[in-house]
């Protein structure tokens, strides 16, 4: 696993660590603002996002010394893994705002789901590239959707709309990329328009109907299920070029915008830092998501080709929704914004993630004209 030859010439990747420094730095600076607001800062998300945020690098510096392809070798035991912690925490988990998600063991709380999503995708890069998909489609369809059916099942019985649905975006776009026949793709989406109407009798929570109600028509309940996004949208337009300034936004400030530290953060970006806060948070973003590209055409095998291919796409996935719903062109779906938004376990798991990408990328050679089998794009 670990190699004495690759810590001594471990370097950081520079296109990854600016823009991770500096969403990190936004989100703390956002967290600290939302603080002045409360009688105690003391009391406030900032500090504890704060004492996590060493930690998540350490954790990224251990887990880039893994030699990626131990992943492949143990996929399936990670997998069953997973099965076993999102069954657990059904049964063991503390239920939070009508959500059976989270592990208490002691003043920490964890949210297991977060290193799931790390799991589907190495899962996912495993099976694929140990099985000839083109050669059998029907046989890897079925067998991916019957592993999808069980990860997202279990993750909706939370219930975690949100990440569940992350799960099947992912897999979704990964058949897709991987260019299966069109007969195929079409029956798949027809599968879940099947499921997705009986899943909205008997699957979807109260609240979760609710917010897709609301998408489709946002002024059906404009003080109720609806106020979360005209608030939103309020603040971000509120901000205009360059903001209000640090702790100066009035809907933030005064607690007009619900769950501003976590699911619209970047509304308050949006409001205290205006357009050049957002363009900067964008940005950053964008360097991200050309690095992993260039990762992955270049990947030297198929497997972390498509584990790059499918953190690409969770990653790409979450900040476009999270951003969408801020705006009101998503419903809200409770996933926050990567490195920015609160949230102990999501802030991990988003450093352990970069840190198997980082070991990926050594193993890389940027610049040279082999590319992946896979990522042919």
């Amino acid at each position: 696993m670990f190699s004495i030859a690759n810590i001594a010439r471990w370097r950081f990747d520079v296109w990854f660590a600016i823009p991770i420094v500096i969403l990190i730095l936004i989100g703390l600076v956002m967290l600290y603002s939302l603080g002045l607001g409360e009688e105690s800062i003391t009391k406030t998300s900032f500090f504890k996002q704060a004492v996590f945020v060493p930690v998540g690098f350490l954790l990224l510096l251990i887990v880039s010394f893994i030699d990626y392809r131990w992943y492949n070798h143990y996929a399936r035991y990670l997998y069953l893994f997973s099965v076993i912690l999102l069954g657990s925490v059904l049964i063991f988990g503390e239920k939070f705002r009508g959500t059976r998600g989270w592990f208490e063991i002691g003043n920490v709380v964890w949210q297991p789901v977060e290193l799931v999503k790390i799991i589907w995708v190495i899962w996912l890069a495993h099976f694929f590239s140990t099985t000839d998909y083109r050669a059998r489609p029907i046989y890897a369809l079925l067998v991916s959707f019957l592993h999808l059916f069980i990860t997202a099942g279990l993750t909706i019985l939370q219930p975690d709309l949100g990440s569940a649905l992350l799960f099947i975006g992912t897999w979704a776009l990964v058949i897709v990329m991987l260019s299966f026949p069109w007969r195929y793709i079409i029956s798949i989406l027809l599968t879940f328009c099947v499921i997705a109407f009986f899943g909205w009798f008997f699957m979807l929570a109260d609240f979760q109907q609710e917010r897709i109600k609301t998408f489709l028509n946002p002024e059906r309940d404009p003080l109720g299920s609806g106020y979360n996004v005209r608030q939103s949208i309020i603040a971000i337009g509120a901000g205009e070029f360059f903001g209000r300034g640090i702790a100066e936004g009035t809907q933030s400030q005064l607690r007009f915008l619900p769950e501003s530290q976590t699911d619209f953060i970047f509304s308050v970006i949006g409001e205290e830092l205006g357009f050049v806060g957002v363009i900067i948070v964008l940005a950053a973003w964008a360097v991200i998501f050309w690095r992993l590209y260039v990762i992955g055409r270049h990947a030297r095998d198929s497997f972390s080709s498509l584990m790059i291919l499918g953190f690409l796409i969770m990653l790409g996935s979450q900040v476009l929704v999270n951003i969408g719903m801020t705006l009101g062109l998503l419903p809200v779906t409770g996933l926050g914004l990567p490195f920015v938004s609160y949230g102990r376990s999501s802030l991990l798991s988003t450093f352990l993630l970069f840190g198997i990408i980082i070991n990926i990328a050594r193993s890389v050679r940027i610049g040279s004209l082999e590319r992946s089998e896979i990522l042919r794009m």
